[in-house]
């Protein structure tokens, strides 16, 4: 099977360095900063509520600082008053240059609240805006355009990547996923023409090695050169459920049930995919162990409802052993 990655909300590892409030009020508005050195001294005693009182104090001689703004709204969250931080964090967020402070507290918030689409909507602005602040940035470009990937917008994803790569021609990661890419869009074709390039520039790229592996187990076709390619995979990640299960695949076209089972049992032991479930099912049937291989279908067909070719095999109407 291909790796299949996904994203995380917790955006705090994206971004190093990440730190509330980098500027206090100007030291020449000396109300302002008096009162902001008594509200950081009121957190460090824990008392939020007088942190705030003296923050706040600060801001009616200091309206522009951001940093102020965001000690602020930190100080409502711990206070429990949500609405309140929701204010000051959109409005910063519509500011310029963008605020990062404000972006993540947000994602936090809704994240907090059970509030995925919130939180994911906040996320894609504040990528989106540092893009378009930041168009040279490949830590960005690469995040946005999974982002862009993970959820199904496959052309926006391949528009940011195919930018990368003309910035960065030998970036090997650009070709693995533009291949994946085309793979989701069903261009299979278009997918194995990026993994053959992206191998030139990085012949140990291990994802690239067992994606053109599968795909061509998939096919049923080059499976001499598809089983070599997986191996090396392996070399560097032996136990990588994904890669295990694709040479468990490629044994699987090749008629080695036997070996197929042995790599896909322990692709299985490690993840229970469906795809690699799917495919123990295959080769318990083939093998068979066919009262065995329905039990995993049915098991499979409950996480994935929508799989017609699943319930062809239930039905006995998808013959999955090779000739």
């Amino acid at each position: 099977m291909r790796r299949i990655f996904f994203l995380s909300l917790g955006v705090w590892f994206i971004f190093s360095g990440f730190k509330i409030g980098d500027k206090p009020p100007s030291k020449n508005i000396n109300p302002a900063y008096s009162s902001y050195l008594k509200g950081l001294l009121s957190e460090c005693y824990g008392d939020s509520q007088r942190a705030l009182e003296e923050y706040l104090k600060a801001g009616k001689f200091d309206e522009e600082s951001v940093s102020l703004q965001i000690r602020i709204a930190v100080q409502y969250i711990k206070l429990n008053k949500i609405p309140e931080a929701l204010t000051i964090l959109k409005e910063l967020t519509q500011k310029e240059p963008v605020n990062l402070d404000a972006y993540l507290l947000l994602i936090l918030i809704y994240s907090s609240q059970r509030k995925e689409k919130e939180a994911t909507d906040v996320y894609e602005e504040m990528l989106s805006k540092l893009y378009k602040e930041k168009p040279g940035n490949l830590k960005i470009a690469e995040n946005l355009a999974q982002f862009k990937f993970q959820k199904k917008d496959f052309n926006s994803a391949l528009k940011i990547y195919e930018t990368i790569l003309k910035a960065n021609p030998e970036y090997s990661d650009a070709y693995f996923w533009i291949g994946y890419i085309y793979e989701e869009k069903g261009q299979r074709q278009k997918a194995i023409e990026f993994w053959k390039q992206g191998l030139k520039f990085n012949p140990e790229h291990s994802d690239i090695l067992n994606s053109l592996g599968y795909i061509y187990a998939e096919e049923g076709i080059n499976l001499d050169e598809a089983e070599a390619l997986i191996k090396r995979a392996l070399e560097m990640e032996p136990d990588s459920p994904a890669y295990l299960d694709s040479l468990g695949w490629v044994y699987f076209k090749k008629g080695d049930y036997p070996k197929a089972k042995e790599y896909i049992e322990k692709a299985a032991s490690f993840m229970k995919d469906p795809v690699i479930l799917e495919h123990l099912g295959d080769v318990y049937y083939c093998s068979g162990s066919r009262e065995q291989a329905k039990k995993i279908w049915e098991e499979v067909l409950k996480l994935q409802p929508e799989n017609k070719v699943l319930e062809q095999k239930l039905r006995g109407e998808n013959e999955p052993c090779q000739d």
